[in-house]
C-alpha cells in the first residue's frame, strides 16, 4: 500500500515538473530499491481496526458532513498524527534501544492555512 502511494506521488511530481516521457521511470523496481536503501517496511494492523461497525461509521459521517456545511471551509480544520518508531542497530547480546515519537499535522480544509508540524510526545514503551 505504501509503495503504491509512493509511486502515485512520484507520478504527480513527474507531471508537475513536466519530466519528458523518455526520462520518466516506468518500472516499479526503483520503488522497491528505495525501500531497501532506506530500510522501510510496511505493517498491517488488526484488532480494533478490524472490529469497526461500518453502518455506524456511515451514519456518523453523514452527521459530521451536515455540521461541516454550517461553517466556511477556511474554518474547518483537518488534523492528523503520525508515529515514528526508531531503533538503533541491535548489537549481539544487547537489547535494541527503541523509542517512538508522535507528530501532529494540521491545516484548514482549503489548504490556505497550514500550521507548523508539532511534537506530541515520546512513548515510554514503544
Amino acid at each position: 500500500m505504501l509503495l503504491v502511494q509512493l509511486m502515485a506521488k512520484h507520478g504527480k511530481f513527474e507531471n508537475a515538473f513536466q519530466v519528458p516521457e523518455v526520462e520518466r521511470l516506468k518500472t516499479r523496481g526503483w520503488g522497491t530499491n528505495f525501500y531497501k536503501v532506506y530500510n522501510l517496511k510496511e505493517f498491517c494492523r488488526y484488532g480494533e481496526a478490524g472490529s469497526v461497525d461500518i453502518e455506524a461509521v456511515a451514519k456518523e459521517r453523514e452527521q459530521i458532513q451536515k455540521i461541516y456545511t454550517e461553517y466556511p471551509s477556511e474554518d474547518n480544520l483537518n488534523f492528523d498524527e503520525s508515529d515514528c518508531g526508531l531503533a538503533s542497530k541491535q548489537m549481539s547480546g544487547k537489547k535494541s534501544n527503541k523509542f517512538q515519537i508522535t507528530f501532529g499535522f494540521m491545516c484548514n480544509a482549503t489548504g490556505t492555512k497550514k500550521w507548523l508540524i508539532f511534537y506530541i510526545g515520546k512513548s515510554k514503551q514503544p
